[in-house]
């Protein structure tokens, strides 16, 4: 987290992987922040949107990347969350044109249907097991689409 100074200078030295501006402040995620976790032998869950994936992918490094299907019948599973969304609608709607977004992108991806889970605290199980196995498959990246 840095103040809007802070940001504005260290912008200009490093390019960050993704910001968000919040009140006074901006939550950056930086290369230097994933390879701090990662040299913990952890994952990072990063809260950014898909537009980040080049420049993660141009910094060697490899994103797994988990959608969650979401549609009318389990929409309402999540209602434990966190989320802010106006309506289940909207959200629904949202979801779906993140998965049209994901098909541009130049890696693989890996689906859960709406099928495979049956509340949140069964979704972050099946989340953490699908980590395991995308973590263990060989990467492939269109290296001319970044």
């Amino acid at each position: 987290t840095l103040s809007k100074e802070e940001f504005r200078l260290k912008q200009n030295v490093e390019p960050f992987i993704h910001y968000k501006e919040k009140q006074a402040t901006f939550e950056c995620i930086t290369r230097e922040n994933i390879e701090a976790v990662a040299a913990k032998g952890k994952h990072c869950l990063l809260e950014a949107e898909l537009s980040c994936v080049k420049d993660l992918l141009r910094r060697e490094i490899y994103p797994i990347i988990v959608y969650v299907k979401i549609c009318e019948k389990n929409v309402k599973k999540l209602r434990k969350l966190p989320l802010r969304v106006e309506s289940e609608d909207n959200f629904v709607r949202l979801c779906r044109a993140k998965e049209k977004e994901l098909e541009a992108i130049p890696c693989l991806y890996t689906t859960l249907e709406p099928d495979s889970w049956t509340g949140t605290e069964d979704l972050i199980g099946v989340i953490k097991d699908r980590i395991l196995e995308e973590q263990k498959k060989t990467i492939w990246v269109e290296l001319d689409l970044l």
